[in-house]
């Protein structure tokens, strides 16, 4: 199966090409301001790296639908979407912590925190040892000193801006790594219609918010 991971959800974006589950594209970079201007011509690439979009009849587009910067994950998955419905391949959505779980197996207990502003995270713990991610407790939007209690791992931008508060935990070597080029894990999951995929979202009135495709997100294939 041909498939495509793509996450925005911090200020590092990632895209990944994968064949029969292995990675055989991936490239990350760090957005200062506007991750579309990066983000289309990457995945670009990531699509002739599987030989084009028809390769991508019958596989997925897994992304990363929160939580997250609110602006770039809407326009993470409003590409991701967009692309699906043209190409008329399914979606499968992940969470943007879940994700970034997937780059450091065979832990017992990792910390995934992505900086929320206002003094906060939005974070959440996992079990690494299985071949998929076993979230061990809800997804937060909390106090960094709340979440980095005990002893473990902490990855995510979060624990980058936060890691003179990680008491016992230690902090990741791919701490600023998104995920996608681990992400080979989510990729046999259900996957779902594009008009079907939700952003999740941890705070006030967007909680959750329904994404349509945008016009012209499916020129990335092109």
């Amino acid at each position: 199966m041909k498939a495509l991971v793509l996450d925005t959800a911090g200020p590092v974006v990632g895209v990944a090409a994968y064949t029969d589950g292995s990675c055989v594209w991936s490239a990350e970079q760090r957005i200062l301001q506007g991750a579309d201007g990066w983000l289309l011509p990457a995945l670009i690439t990531a699509i002739t790296a599987i030989g084009g979009r028809e390769q991508l009849r019958g596989g997925r587009i897994v992304v990363g639908v929160g939580p997250g910067a609110f602006t770039g994950v809407r326009v993470g998955l409003a590409t991701a979407l967009g692309l699906a419905e043209s190409i008329g391949c399914l979606v499968v959505p992940v969470s943007s912590l879940a994700l970034r779980a997937a780059a450091n197996p065979g832990i017992e207990r990792l910390v995934v925190a992505l900086d929320a502003r206002k003094g906060k995270v939005y974070a959440a713990e996992f079990d690494t040892r299985q071949s998929v991610p076993r979230t061990t407790g809800a997804e937060r939007d909390a106090l960094p000193e709340d979440v980095f209690v005990g002893v473990g791992v902490a990855t995510g931008e979060g624990a980058i801006v936060y890691r003179d508060r990680l008491g016992g935990l230690t902090l990741a070597d791919t701490a600023e790594a998104t995920g996608v080029r681990a992400a080979g894990c989510f990729i046999p999951a259900e996957g779902l219609d594009p008009g079907c995929v939700q952003l999740s979202y941890l705070r006030g009135a967007d909680q959750v918010v329904t994404m349509r495709a945008t016009p012209g997100a499916h020129s990335a294939g092109h």
